[in-house]
């Protein structure tokens, strides 16, 4: 508290009709110096000698200052600062309530910002930290509408990350590739008129595996043209032609529904030494032991007969025990 003015003249020799000596007025003046010294003058804090306190300040009492509040005396009238001659620094603490923000230069956050309008940011760059959640419902990345009606691609951006999840559909242009692998092995991509799952590997070494319990693979309606079923160690191959199974694998083979059919020289091969072969060269039809075994024919009855006329060229009866050679049908030995 400072020292308030005080009347010095306690004779009241400064009145009208007594004698004023030069003391009296000296004295005075220095109770009014003392009153308005720079350290220790007069505060106007309301005590007896200092005066009320002054409240409102500026040419037309535009600033009030109470005991609890620093205010204008009207709304939206006065300034902190202008844009020439701005105060150093402004230390709060408590809530910051403001209409607009607008931070010409540099703005560290040691806290949490909490934001629950709209934030508008020219330039964004995060260079650390992590944004634990974020619900973009609109804007751009690079060009790319965000929240959009129709979904547009993002161009010349990589996305990583340790995995990536979507609800809709993941679209690749004619020759954009699905790669698997460091080395790029795995390639799944449409060229534009066929499609392709490849495998890459240049030493040849790796192998392109496709599992599952059961293995379809069908034409765009569904129809199977292959099927295999697993029974815990590899299970059967069922082959279809028009949804009818042609070729079966078993536990001792195959089976097959229909004919084999093999072209002039393809061979259908017999044996570990491929001694036996049944085929036909184009002209004459072959049925040729190669090894050194013999060539057997076993049946209870044995036939050779004309294909055009049925006519029997030799007849083996199991039942009797009799070879009979045949000539235009006609038993001849």
């Amino acid at each position: 508290m400072g020292t308030g003015y005080t009347r010095n003249d306690t004779a009241n020799n400064i009145a009208d009709g007594n004698i004023i000596n030069a003391s009296d007025l000296d004295g005075e003046f220095d109770a009014v110096q003392s009153a308005f010294d720079a350290s220790t003058g007069h505060t106007h804090d309301g005590t007896a000698g200092e005066g009320a306190p002054i409240e409102t300040i500026g040419p037309s009492q535009d600033v009030v200052a109470t005991a609890s509040v620093l205010r204008p005396k009207t709304d939206n009238t006065v300034d902190l600062g202008t844009t020439s001659l701005e105060y150093k620094d402004l230390f709060l603490d408590g809530t910051a309530h403001i209409d607009t923000l607008d931070v010409d230069e540099n703005a560290s956050i040691t806290g949490t910002l909490g934001v629950t309008g709209t934030t508008t940011l020219g330039t964004a760059n995060i260079t650390t930290g992590t944004i634990t959640t974020a619900d973009i419902n609109g804007g751009n990345i690079d060009g790319t509408i965000i929240g959009a009606t129709t979904a547009a691609a993002i161009t010349g951006t990589t996305i990583t990350g340790t995995s990536f999840v979507t609800s809709g559909d993941m679209t690749f242009g004619d020759n954009d590739k699905a790669i698997f692998g460091a080395g790029s092995d795995l390639q799944i991509y449409h060229d534009g008129s066929d499609s392709y799952i490849q495998e890459l590997n240049s030493t040849g070494g790796n192998n392109l595996h496709i599992q599952g319990a059961n293995i379809l693979l069908e034409d765009p309606d569904g129809n199977q043209f292959i099927k295999l079923t697993d029974n815990g160690t590899g299970g059967s191959v069922v082959i279809k032609h028009n949804a009818t199974t042609v070729f079966t694998t078993t536990s001792t083979g195959i089976s097959v529904t229909g004919n084999a059919t093999f072209a002039d020289n393809g061979k259908a091969i017999f044996g570990a030494g491929s001694d036996l072969q049944i085929y036909h060269n184009g002209t004459h039809s072959y049925i040729q032991d190669t090894g050194v075994g013999n060539l057997r024919i076993d049946g209870a009855d044995i036939q050779l007969r004309d294909i055009s006329t049925g006519n029997l060229y030799f007849l083996g009866q199991q039942s009797s025990g009799e070879a009979r050679l045949y000539h235009s049908g006609s038993n001849k030995l």
